[in-house]
């Protein structure tokens, strides 16, 4: 079994997220379905449509394949004693650095046309030129503090009537508006978004997909994280970087994350992390990152394991539930105890553990648990579905699924700790 230490998650990561007005909101939908209809018949006709995987509506699979299919090939070269160089990359704000211009000759490309229509100009240019408003701005406007209670309350459905904000405030200029008037950037978060994305790294994909075709390789793309694999017989690695590098100049505006840039050596027997060598910006230690990392998987040479940040993310949100659950002084001492004390308590098991799972519905539908499978809120499973899907994609070989086996202890260890450290909280207090 494989043993994990505790490591620090970095929060600090943040992302500029832009939610469309409702009926821009469908207005985006309906070209994004249009577009991509497009992109698809256009990825077929290059044989490219398994190198562009994600926001794809066709390929009827997710993250999980598609990590497989890289696990596959490497693994199927290290059987035939293949010696191959792995190359993990990823791109410097790639959603605010798309070049404009570059999008639309990308787009007529797609498209198979000279010029844009007239409608579909309105949208590219409504989402390249956006105006919006801060999230600051509209909880000031309701005269609300800044804080996590507060935005949690301005999402729910029922507040202010289901709109956060009216016709009259923006008009009258109550609230601040702000309008992108650059020649870059694509705001993250639309319905359109990931379509255009798609759509901006279609000559960047045919490049390296010919590249890795003539090198005996791999090469896919999952919205800004790439990987490409080959065998070090057909050629060499500073080769292939310096093909690599041409390959991203060549598209506007599009620059290598230098820290998150990773080259692996892969024998039948071993991984070795030699990023150091071709990356001088780098600050890995080789000696302790040769885990290859792709779509929240890691690949040691030998199996596949959910990646440690995945299930640091997990447990760290577990152990936060349980703390806010034993300051609920209401969820411990109430008057109806029989059923009050489960309200916040059923949330967290569904959430963490095997009772929010599609399988724990099905088996007791019908049984002395029904009462509580009609609380289960999130209809398409939890993290543990997620996991048994893995076990199944991968080798059965794989011990993928045990570190959920036993979550519902440790959400329990959890709280029986938390409740003892309020308990002595409270009597010191006292």
């Amino acid at each position: 079994m494989r043993s994990y230490r505790k490591a620090s998650i970095n929060f600090d990561k943040k992302r500029h997220i832009f939610y469309a007005a409702h009926i821009d909101s469908w207005i985006y939908r309906y070209y994004a379905y249009k577009f991509n209809e497009s992109y698809n018949q256009y990825l077929e006709s290059k044989h490219l449509n398994e190198v562009a995987v994600a926001y794809r509506n066709n390929l009827k699979q997710n993250n999980i394949d598609f990590a497989n299919k890289a696990f596959s090939f490497m693994r199927n070269l290290q059987q035939e004693d293949e010696e191959l160089y792995v190359i993990i990359g990823d791109f410097t704000d790639f959603f605010d650095n798309l070049d404009h211009e570059y999008l639309k000759n990308n787009l007529k490309i797609v498209l198979d046309k000279k010029r844009l229509d007239p409608d579909e100009f309105a949208v590219f240019k409504n989402v390249t030129r956006a105006s919006y408003v801060e999230l600051v701005d509209i909880i000031k406007w309701h005269k609300l503090k800044d804080n996590k209670k507060s935005r949690r309350l301005i999402n729910k459905k029922t507040f202010n009537r289901g709109r956060i904000l009216n016709i009259n405030c923006l008009g009258k200029n109550k609230v601040e508006i702000h309008s992108d008037k650059g020649d870059k950037g694509v705001a993250q978060g639309t319905p359109i978004s990931a379509v255009l994305s798609n759509i901006y790294m279609i000559k960047f994909d045919e490049s390296l997909s010919i590249l890795a075709n003539s090198n005996g390789g791999f090469y896919q793309r999952y919205s800004d994280d790439f990987i490409f694999i080959f065998p070090s017989s057909f050629c060499s690695i500073e080769e292939i970087l310096s093909k690599l590098k041409a390959c991203v100049v060549a598209v506007h505006g599009l620059t290598f994350k230098d820290e998150k840039k990773q080259i692996f050596k892969v024998s039948s027997d071993k991984i070795e992390n030699i990023t150091n060598k071709y990356s001088k910006e780098s600050n890995l230690d080789n000696h302790k990152s040769c885990l290859i990392n792709y779509l929240g998987f890691s690949f040691d040479g030998h199996n596949v394991s959910v990646r440690g940040k995945t299930l640091s993310r997990y447990f760290s949100k577990m152990a936060i539930s349980a703390h806010a659950i034993s300051r609920q002084n209401r969820a411990i001492d109430t008057i109806d105890s029989k059923h009050k004390k489960i309200i916040p308590l059923y949330k967290v098991f569904n959430r963490f553990t095997y009772k929010g799972t599609k399988w724990y519905r099905r088996k007791y539908k019908n049984s002395k648990h029904k009462k509580h499978i009609q609380l289960i809120e999130n209809k398409n499973g939890n993290f543990h579905d997620y996991i048994n899907n893995a076990q199944k994609v991968f080798s059965q070989d794989e011990n993928i699924s045990f570190v959920t086996k036993k979550s519902a202890n440790y959400l329990r260890k959890f709280l029986n700790k938390k409740y003892k450290k309020l308990n002595c909280r409270m009597k010191l207090n006292n």
